[in-house]
């Protein structure tokens, strides 16, 4: 796929520019451990629909996967979703202990926030597309979400309430990609918005197919351990509206979804994308 070769060329380097410390092989162990790279993809990609992508691009897809990361190390950890399998192999917590897997998701946070500053000072526009970032990420946007899911797991939670759930745990990180590649490219306010939107209802869709995905795969293909909604009382998209619901809902956003990007934007690459990310098995 493009890009991706560069992308983990990027995190690499990004990782042990400096040192290469027993932190930072925990934080290695899950940044390097392979993984869709969505979120730098589509910043990418997105990118390439106004501009060709330069050095600092990769960069900057580069911080925004580490703060995917550094949520993932934490989601595992025993006080969220304790789980013992991460991309095929034992999460973070369980190869490296409890207490160094917080601090390599922290490493990783604070390594993303480190490259944005460099940016900013190369390019002001990282300034306003760092903000966001940080925006997307924080108490307004992916914790808020995932704070949610913890204060309701076993409690009824309603339609509307989910929804700001998923939205916040993972559709801002989702469409954060696609707004800072318009943010990039100068364009206007209102072409911002309209990617924006686009962003936010491909993470509902990306989080509804997770949720089905859950029910219906296996270990083997998901890389994690599938059936933990159900046990551990959440409340998904498959267990709010049921797995016949969540379904055909997931297949009308898809198609909302390429219908939009197709009046968007002419270029073929981009659209591809989405089509395989929306098809995907795991």
């Amino acid at each position: 796929m493009p890009y991706t070769k560069k992308i983990e060329q990027s995190l690499a380097e990004l990782l042990f520019r400096e040192k290469n410390s027993k932190l930072q092989k925990a934080m290695g162990y899950s940044l390097l451990a392979g993984g869709k790279r969505v979120r730098p993809l589509l910043y990418l990609h997105h990118l390439s629909a106004f501009r060709t992508p330069i050095e600092e691009d990769y960069r900057f897809g580069a911080a925004i996967e580490m703060i995917h990361c550094y949520s993932l190390i934490h989601d595992d950890l025993p006080a969220m979703d304790n789980d013992n399998l991460r991309r095929g192999k034992p999460t973070n917590h369980i190869a490296y202990g409890e207490a160094l897997a917080i601090l390599a998701g922290d490493g990783l946070l604070n390594l993303a926030y480190e490259i944005c500053f460099e940016l900013a000072i190369e390019d002001s526009s990282f300034l306003t597309m760092g903000q966001a970032l940080a925006r997307a990420a924080g108490d307004k946007g992916m914790i808020y979400g995932q704070m949610l899911d913890l204060s309701y797991e076993g409690l009824p939670m309603d339609k509307a309430l989910l929804t700001e759930m998923l939205l916040n745990k993972t559709g801002k990180l989702i469409s954060l990609p696609i707004e800072a590649a318009a943010l990039r490219a100068k364009r206007c306010e209102e072409e911002i918005n309209s990617w924006r939107k686009i962003g936010m209802d491909l993470g509902l869709a990306f989080q509804i197919k997770d949720d089905l995905l859950d029910v219906d795969s296996t270990a083997t293909i998901l890389g994690k351990t599938p059936g933990k909604d159900e046990k551990n009382k959440k409340n998904s998209y498959v267990q709010v509206y049921g797995y016949k619901k969540a379904l055909e809902d997931y297949h009308k956003l898809q198609g909302s979804i390429l219908e939009k990007i197709a009046h968007l934007s002419s270029k073929e690459s981009l659209v591809e994308f989405y089509k395989t990310l929306l098809e995907r098995k795991y």
